[in-house]
């Protein structure tokens, strides 16, 4: 009788403060039954650990942006070969914090020019000479190497796929729905340590959910609030997590008048956030630029049935029309996003059938079977491609 094959997986957990551990814990519980899995923590690995997973049968890493959270499995993926969950398609600027930001310049411009040739070296010499700039750190993705060194790639979106396909036409790329966050709080628990007062006022509550960093639009947002101020829709933003922006977007509520309206909450607990997405009216995800990511949180707000809005791009441009909202990226965003906004506070009926196609195509195409069905045939092959 044939043993079990023994499955390596590498990833952040909680308490980590990462969106991708608890994206791992929620598929870790779908497949445990189809697979012998062991775990190991990012960021806590042992010697001992990567023997473990060079003798695994197949290992598992899951790769984002974040070197706090994804460093082993990047170091490992790049020595021994297994399947990536590629989280951010842009990984320059988890190659830049664990090359360049720990004095290492030549093995950073090596990996840049090996990634994205003459556009690398550049941008490596420009992050070099002046210090690292979040946005033009963007401009190059810094996958290929790691693209090359693995066994196949999973994805969330067809337009992730085709991306790398381009970059590497010889990586094997295979999509997986995505899975939704936080299932059993969509089933009629109730969160009660939340605090409600803020989304009790009968106006209108606009959330910005998760980690707030400037490629999310969180100024340009603040500028159509006051806009729709002076229209005579007095909504609130809530910016639901930890805001790496708050005195630069506490200052500019000042200037633009609607500080009475701007709230943080900084970070939530699952429960809370849950409950705070529950009891608002519309929900804001934009990312311009992208890096190629599937945003757990827009995920869970339109699992929850709420309407959002999103930029027309990436992998956000094939969410089907009708479910979600979509703005242009560039010149005409804020004046799209205006319009978009005064209609949903304006027509709730439109914002009641936006939210509810929202929530059918989520336990159609995202349902638990689904991701794990996913997983278990990209695993499959993989092992018998071995």
């Amino acid at each position: 009788m044939t043993r079990p094959a023994r499955i390596a997986w590498i990833s952040p957990f909680p308490p980590q403060a990462s969106g991708v551990a608890a994206y791992a814990c929620e598929v870790l519980a779908l497949l445990r039954t189809r697979w012998d899995i062991e775990t190991f923590r990012d960021g806590e690995m042992t010697g001992k650990d990567e023997e473990k997973v060079r003798s695994s049968d197949l290992a598992l890493y899951h790769v984002g942006n974040n070197a706090c959270f994804h460093s082993d499995a990047y170091r490992l993926a790049m020595r021994h070969p297994g399947i990536v969950i590629l989280h951010d398609l842009c990984c320059h600027h988890l190659v830049a914090d664990l090359t360049l930001a720990r004095g290492h310049f030549m093995r950073y411009l090596n990996l840049c020019w090996r990634s994205d040739g003459t556009d690398g070296w550049k941008t490596a010499v420009i992050h070099w000479l002046y210090g690292f700039q979040e946005t033009l750190g963007f401009r190059i993705l810094c996958v290929k190497p790691l693209l090359k060194s693995s066994m196949g790639v999973l994805v969330h979106s067809q337009w992730a796929k085709r991306k790398l396909e381009s970059i590497c036409p010889n990586a094997h790329v295979l999509t997986i729905p995505f899975a939704v966050i936080g299932r059993e709080y969509l089933q009629g628990k109730t969160c009660p340590s939340a605090e409600r007062e803020p989304f009790d006022a009968p106006i209108p509550t606009i959330l910005l959910p998760g980690y707030t960093t400037s490629p999310k639009l969180p100024l340009d947002v603040l500028e159509v609030m006051a806009r729709l101020s002076c229209r005579g829709n007095h909504a609130r933003v809530v910016f639901a997590g930890y805001c790496s922006m708050r005195a630069e977007l506490e200052r500019v509520s000042e200037l633009l008048n609607i500080t009475g309206q701007v709230i943080f909450t900084d970070a939530l607990g699952s429960q809370d956030f849950h409950e705070v997405l529950s009891r608002c009216s519309i929900c804001v995800c934009l990312r311009d630029p992208t890096a190629g990511e599937s945003s757990a949180t827009l995920w869970q707000a339109m699992a929850h049935g709420k309407p959002c809005v999103v930029v027309d791009h990436g992998s956000y441009g094939e969410i089907p029309d009708g479910t979600v909202a979509k703005v242009s990226p560039g010149s005409h965003l804020l004046n799209e996003l205006e319009d978009v906004l005064h209609k949903l506070i304006q027509d709730p009926l439109l914002a009641w059938t936006m939210g509810r196609e929202a929530q059918r195509y989520i336990e159609k195409e995202h349902g638990p079977e689904q991701v794990a069905e996913g997983y278990s045939i990209a695993i499959q092959r993989f092992l018998d491609a071995r």
